[in-house]
């Protein structure tokens, strides 16, 4: 069943803690020849939530890798990706409509987090801090998603910052999928656990090791990552 998908929904967490009622976002509109995409920078004590329309062009999944062999039907759904954005001595993330075409059985779970290893994003600035894969386990229970990724994704070395960043974009994409599909409650969003390769306590990215659950937006002292106004900003060295 295809799920349905309203970015605009008043009801989503976009409120900083301690402002009644809703937020206008802060975004900004590039337009291009072939389309309009609205991008809204994330507020990290505050997740985003775009209004409106995601990418013309539809990104085809590759689902080659995926458990079960690759599925002869496919669908045409609008999922949510975080990128990350970077300064000169700051890391953000930003959230991005897509329209993706994958396998007719996966979840919405799973699509938006195979279109954050395998799309590209619309500004040339931002970028994706994961290899590409298709071969992605997701599952929901207990207010908890779990999401199984293969060595391969994290196969790149990321300074410790940059890959709590990654972390967090995952996180981001997971529960924003989960909750634009109304599989979450976005008054309580869901916690997110990451395994890679069917085990937890991973060290990815060379550099930093993931904790048991993830929270949207987490924010801790531990994690060389401070939240601002503006998004999430790293306060260790931040190398490409």
């Amino acid at each position: 069943m295809a799920p349905v998908f309203d970015d605009g929904n008043p009801t989503h967490p976009n409120s900083p803690a301690g402002v009644p009622g809703p937020q206008r976002r802060r975004a900004r509109t590039i337009v291009s020849a072939a389309a309009a995409v609205t991008m809204t920078l994330v507020s990290c004590t505050s997740p985003s939530f775009l209004d409106g329309a995601g990418q013309s062009t539809t990104v085809v999944l590759d689902a080659s890798g995926a458990s079960g062999g690759s599925d002869d039907t496919s669908r045409t759904v609008t999922v949510p990706v975080y990128w990350t954005g970077s300064g000169d001595s700051t890391q953000q993330l930003f959230r991005e409509s897509l329209t993706v075409q994958g396998s007719g059985t996966a979840d919405p779970i799973d699509t938006a987090v195979q279109a954050m290893t395998q799309a590209t994003p619309d500004e040339a600035e931002q970028r994706t801090l994961w290899r590409p894969v298709s071969g992605i386990g997701t599952s929901y229970t207990d207010d908890t998603i779990t999401v199984d990724l293969p060595a391969t994704a994290v196969s790149r070395h990321l300074e410790r910052p940059q890959a709590r960043l990654a972390i967090q974009q995952l996180t981001n994409t997971a529960v924003a999928a989960a909750i634009d599909a109304g599989l979450a409650d976005p008054q309580s969003p869901p916690a997110v656990r990451i395994l890679v390769d069917g085990a937890g306590d991973a060290t990815v990215f060379g550099s930093y090791r993931v904790p048991d659950q993830v929270s949207y937006d987490e924010d801790s002292a531990d994690n060389d990552v401070k939240t601002t106004s503006t998004g999430i900003q790293a306060t260790g060295p931040t190398q490409g």
